[in-house]
């Protein structure tokens, strides 16, 4: 690997280990998670169409009443209540934008749980979830061998794994080969650089298309 290319894992490790970083993720396949996550932006996306609805009526019913005296200073406490019920609508109706983007990429999204006696297992899987990211980019898809009568793995994935974890482990520790394995399994299959790209690429122009006035 080139000077350039550590310096970008390191900046990747640095993020995965920064403290203030979310890393609730839940350990479960790619497949499930991807599958959760699109069922849950579908929940979240069903619950604010609800409540636009709910301010809809709200604004219909309210235009059912006014003052008595349309000179009376209440009059003007009704129409303020109309604009903030107009505000609270549209900006439910930008969040519902939101869902609906992060609805069509659920592939970017990971689940998230929330139990502290997993936090070295959640820290420990996103690091090997940035040297898998980082591999895949570099097109380097390195492998590993098990042994027929041990059954212990070892190879060049496990080796440059426990490489990187012993920079940035204090004191320098390892990982076992079967947890590496396993974890890289979870992860799904191996993207080559070109399909990293392109996944990354989709999203970005989403982005842009969907900020276009």
């Amino acid at each position: 690997f080139s000077v350039e290319q550590i310096q970008e894992l390191s900046s990747s490790l640095a993020r995965a280990l920064d403290p203030n970083v979310d890393i609730h993720v839940a350990p479960v396949s790619r497949a499930k998670a991807i599958a959760r996550s699109a069922a849950a932006l579908s929940d979240v996306g069903a619950d604010l169409k609800a409540v636009t609805r709910r301010l809809e009526n709200a604004r219909s019913r309210l235009g059912e009443v006014g003052p008595s005296n349309p000179y009376d200073p209440i009059g003007a406490v009704v129409e303020n209540l109309h604009m903030s019920l107009q505000r609270m609508h549209d900006e439910v109706s930008r969040l519902l934008h939101d869902v609906d983007l992060l609805a069509q990429h659920p592939e970017m999204m990971s689940l998230r749980h929330d139990r502290p006696s997993t936090m070295p297992d959640r820290r420990r899987r996103s690091v090997l979830l940035t040297i898998k990211f980082f591999l895949e980019r570099q097109d380097r898809r390195l492998g590993y061998t098990t042994d027929p009568h041990t059954s212990e793995r070892s190879g060049p994935l496990v080796n440059f794994v426990n490489a990187v974890v012993e920079c940035v482990t204090d004191p320098p520790s390892t990982l076992s080969p079967h947890t590496i394995i396993k974890d890289f399994r979870s992860f799904g299959t191996w993207r080559t650089a070109e399909e990293v790209a392109a996944d990354l690429s989709a999203f970005m122009e989403a982005v842009r298309s969907y900020r276009k006035p």
